[in-house]
């Protein structure tokens, strides 16, 4: 019973994890990456479903198709556009 309680203070002591601070620059960069990536994502499926709006030949069904992902895709770019929005504010007002 000792040795699971020194194994348990060991661990908690030095989890063997390297100690990296993150400042707020760090955490501003990386959602504003993140939602580029998004952005860029939500722009790729716009295109291709634009194009195959175009490559229906009249197919209603196709047609249908490729406006629901046109609007799935439009409402995603104007979440991750919110999301890197409020998170850049909530970290740059935290400093």
């Amino acid at each position: 019973m000792k040795i699971l309680n020194i194994l348990a203070v060991v661990k908690l002591e030095n989890p063997g994890l390297p100690e990296t601070p993150l400042d707020s620059a760090k955490i501003s960069s990386i959602v504003v990456y993140l939602g580029v990536v998004a952005a860029v994502i939500s722009i790729l499926v716009i295109v291709i479903a634009g194009v195959q709006m175009v490559l229906s030949s009249g197919e209603s069904s196709k047609i249908a198709k490729a406006r629901t992902a046109i609007i799935y895709a439009a409402i995603g770019l104007i979440v991750s556009l919110s999301a890197t929005t409020i998170a850049s504010f909530v970290v740059k007002s935290s400093t």
